[in-house]
């Protein structure tokens, strides 16, 4: 299969995105990874004679990869590790966040332009890996911790690069808030 079918698929799979549960925010990776999922799904779909986009499964694959990429998380011991990852990646893009004592999560600074989430003393955004049955990648208010919504990201320093690109976006204003399904892609410039 083609670069025409390679961008179909990847079409398919941000449209599988939009189409998803709000509170939840892919990364450029996930998408990506997604995509060529796809279009090696199609690829075998073909030798059978079936044409690509005869059955609806870009979501199959979107939800296959976020599944494969969450369940690596599972011990505290991950969390910490994922965490480490996540501020080198700030301090790298010259974010100055910090890991909140005792909280496991990271905070961000607030700028100008950073969401209020409807609070009345703006919270700070925060990043947290949870690791019981809501396994993965969290955007969370600090000091409160409320959770925002999930990250579908990769595990380990490829997932916190991706996360740490998406976090601050979503801190800079860049991206709408979390819970809104439309909001799947990030800004040109900003892969994960």
């Amino acid at each position: 299969m083609g670069e025409t079918t390679a961008l179909e698929a990847r079409s398919a799979v941000v449209e599988a995105a939009h189409s998803a549960a709000q509170g939840l925010l892919y990364t450029e990776r996930i998408i990506d990874m997604a995509a060529e999922l796809l279009t090696d799904v199609w690829t075998a779909a073909g030798r059978h004679g079936l044409p690509p986009g005869d059955v609806d499964l870009a979501g199959w694959c979107l939800t296959a990869v976020d599944r494969r990429s969450r369940a690596r998380t599972r011990a505290a011991e991950d969390a910490h590790a994922l965490l480490a990852a996540l501020t080198e990646e700030f301090t790298q893009a010259g974010v100055e966040a910090f890991v909140a004592p005792g909280r496991g999560m990271v905070v961000l600074p607030r700028g100008p332009r950073t969401p209020t989430w409807g609070y009345r003393e703006p919270p700070q955004l925060a990043v947290t890996v949870l690791t019981d049955g809501l396994r993965g990648w969290y955007l969370a208010t600090y000091p409160a911790g409320a959770l925002l919504g999930r990250i579908a990201a990769p595990s380990g320093r490829e997932g916190a690069a991706a996360v740490a690109r998406l976090a601050i976006a979503v801190n800079a204003g860049r991206r709408s808030q979390p819970w809104t399904a439309r909001d799947v892609t990030p800004p040109t410039g900003e892969r994960g």
